[in-house]
């Protein structure tokens, strides 16, 4: 909306703040405070500067174990940057990305290939009633959605694919050629 009595006024700044910072003593004690994934990820914020999404969002190929090193991918701006891997976290986190291969391979073994979060399982509660011919309206009551909007967003599986449409490929009258890596 246009408001062009706002025209001329300045907004307010944001009053700069300094940062707290801890000693090497305190950063320390506080790490002692921690065990597991939570050390892990402390020392990483700790001993490598990384952020906290970027430490939430650190892949096994981003982190160079022979030089000691890690990319952080897509960091604030935007920017890629390389940074330390301090060595009291190599032993830590490769044992770590030994129980996630070791997670990872079992889930592809249940036949698990998609990403899978709590709220997958409310989806799918959402989207296997409208499967089976249930009504949306039904659906929208059980999940507790004020507008029906809301859980049309389940329906997208309803249609299969791209809308029901067929790929002109798939109408092709011609052999299919086989393809080798």
């Amino acid at each position: 909306m246009n408001l062009p009595w706002l025209d001329g006024m300045i907004r307010a700044k944001r009053p700069v703040r300094l940062p707290t910072v801890l000693t090497e003593a305190e950063a320390g004690r506080l790490l002692a405070q921690l065990q597991g994934l939570k050390w892990l990820m402390a020392s990483l914020m700790y001993g490598a500067g990384l952020r906290q999404i970027e430490c939430l969002s650190l892949r096994v190929k981003d982190v160079d174990f022979a030089y000691r090193q890690i990319l952080v991918r897509d960091g604030k701006g935007g920017k890629d940057r390389v940074t330390m891997l301090p060595e009291p976290v190599v032993q830590p986190l490769q044992s770590h990305f030994g129980r996630v291969r070791t997670l990872h391979q079992r889930d592809l073994a249940a036949g698990i290939i998609k990403p899978v979060s709590c709220h997958t399982l409310r989806h799918s509660f959402a989207t296997h009633p409208l499967l089976s011919g249930q009504d949306i309206r039904r659906v929208q009551e059980l999940l507790g959605h004020s507008d029906v909007s809301t859980t049309m967003v389940y329906t997208h599986v309803l249609n299969r694919g791209a809308r029901g449409v067929r790929s002109p490929m798939e109408r092709l009258e011609q052999p299919r050629a086989s393809y080798a890596a």
